[in-house]
């Protein structure tokens, strides 16, 4: 066949793509995963499989003591703990019944959730992260994702594949160029996930397009794009997104409201793997009356009056928590606003709702003497420089891109802070891989560079790079070093989408 394409054809192109989930189990009943790992009865592995949807992951999980166990492995996010890789949404929960001493390797299914990362390799262990979205559960330190977030991402991705179930049920996937039904629904929740604005919001990454998926088959044609090949290629690929975007609508319909967790809740003490999360004291939620600054933009939608969008604040206490909005239009609210709180009420899934709210500002900030807080002048700076990336008492917004400090003050000169420079020294931290493209970038000064080094992908890593840092300055109360980062992610979202993708 030379210039002949058929259907059959397009679904093996994009065939490659895509693993065959494994029947989901039920969930049964035990004790959670991460309660047995915190007491110290379970040791688990995890490895990846070098999917990017189905079998995604496995947990390696051996009984450590000598009576039998069942382990509840709730719904769970796979996160990669470097975040150099993809994280994954596992909303189906199963069980496995262990044996004293026993060991058992447990496939995972579940969905990618950033397509601008690789996914975690075949037999690669160590880099994949558990996180139960239990906010009353012991927490990995090296995971990344608030309990919350967690929740909410395998809420959305529960409702993709409901979705993909139930129309593949009606019949409404029967047209898709590739007829094995897993396939089917494989490909609807997949690109379903990496369209999300929401999703993509969450994790930093830049949603897919219809021309995105075009670009992905193309690269696969081996036959000779001939006009006649092109059209038909092209019919395939709309009936393809056009069932994407059905899916999207349907699971916007079947999303449940109200946090995702259903699991047993812990009792357990920490073990050496995990560390106490913030939900294991009672919890400090948004009253009214409370002052509090904005940690980033509204998220969600819906349809109706009453649309939900999502924010996070930061309490008095200093404690970031996720509240709520039920409005028509999506608040006026952005990252480093501050709002008094007026009226607040709780909704049947636990959450704080605010109803009534005004913009202000930041309160005066009382004098302490914390080093972790970056106070909005400097009066003095630190006489020695440190070598290490770890902010200073009175971080100046040039220390971000390495260890810079500003030349000494005398003590009664109070001067403000200097404007972030866009590039600054690459950060420490940054993967060597990365360093040629962030000088490059740096030497652009504000031209996007025609020949970056590693192309578009590795331009995707470093978005990825600057994500985890942006969530680790937050996580620290660093709010003027996460805004810088942020700064420039969206500097870096802008040359992104400027550029084409390459071989």
């Amino acid at each position: 066949m030379k210039s002949n394409i058929n259907s059959k054809l397009i679904g093996g192109l994009l065939a490659v793509l895509f693993l065959i989930c494994a029947p989901a189990l039920a969930v049964g009943q035990g004790d959670s995963l991460g309660s047995l790992t915190a007491s110290g009865k379970v040791k688990v592995e995890t490895s990846g499989t070098g999917e990017t949807i189905g079998h995604v992951a496995d947990l390696k999980i051996q009984n450590l003591t000598d009576q039998p166990l069942t382990c509840a492995i709730p719904p769970m996010i796979l996160e990669s703990g470097s975040g150099k890789n993809q994280d994954y949404a596992c909303p189906r929960g199963q069980s496995v019944t262990l044996n004293p001493q026993q060991t058992k390797t447990v496939p995972m299914n579940g969905v990618c959730l950033n397509r601008n990362k690789p996914p975690v390799g075949k037999g690669v262990s160590g880099d994949l992260v558990m996180n139960e979205a239990n906010p009353t559960g012991p927490q990995n330190p090296n995971s990344h994702l608030p309990a919350t977030d967690a929740s909410k991402l395998l809420q959305i991705c529960a409702s993709k594949y409901d979705a993909a179930e139930k129309l593949q049920k009606e019949g409404a996937l029967k047209d898709l160029p590739y007829h094995d039904p897993q396939k089917q629904k494989d490909i609807v929740v997949q690109w379903s996930t990496w369209t999300d604005p929401v999703i993509c919001e969450m994790t930093g990454s830049p949603p897919a397009t219809k021309e995105d998926l075009r670009k992905v088959v193309y690269k696969q044609v081996k036959e000779p794009m001939t006009p006649a090949t092109k059209k038909k290629i092209d019919k395939g690929i709309d009936t393809i997104f056009e069932k994407v975007e059905l899916t999207s609508a349907k699971a916007k319909d079947l999303e449940k409201p109200g946090p995702f967790f259903g699991g047993p809740i812990s009792t357990e003490k920490s073990g050496p793997m995990f560390k106490p999360a913030p939900g294991a004291q009672p919890a400090t939620v948004a009253q009214p009356g409370d002052v509090v600054p904005v940690e980033g933009t509204p998220s969600g939608g819906g349809e109706g009056d009453k649309r939900v969008w999502i924010v996070k604040v930061k309490l008095p206490s200093g404690e970031i928590v996720t509240v709520r909005f039920e409005t028509a239009d999506k608040p006026k609210l952005k990252f480093c606003n501050w709002i008094k709180i007026n009226k607040t009420h709780t909704d049947p899934g636990g959450n704080t709702v605010i109803d009534d709210y005004e913009k202000t500002t930041a309160p005066t900030p009382t004098p302490t003497p914390t080093p972790t807080a970056a106070p909005p002048t400097v009066s003095e700076s630190t006489p020695t420089p440190t070598p290490t990336p770890t902010p200073t008492a009175t971080p100046t917004p040039t220390q971000l891109g390495g260890d810079k400090t500003e030349p000494e003050k005398p003590k009664d000169e109070v001067v403000k802070p200097a404007e972030p420079e866009p590039w600054g020294p690459p950060p420490p931290d940054l993967p060597d891989a990365l360093k040629p493209l962030w000088e490059a970038l740096k030497a652009g000064t504000g031209i996007v560079p025609t020949d970056l080094p590693g192309g578009k992908a590795a331009l995707g890593g470093l978005m990825a790079y600057l994500n985890v840092k942006i969530r680790k300055e937050m996580a620290n109360g660093h709010e003027k070093e996460a805004e810088h980062y942020e700064q420039l992610k969206k500097k870096l979202q802008d040359i992104y989408n400027s550029l084409e993708d390459k071989e």
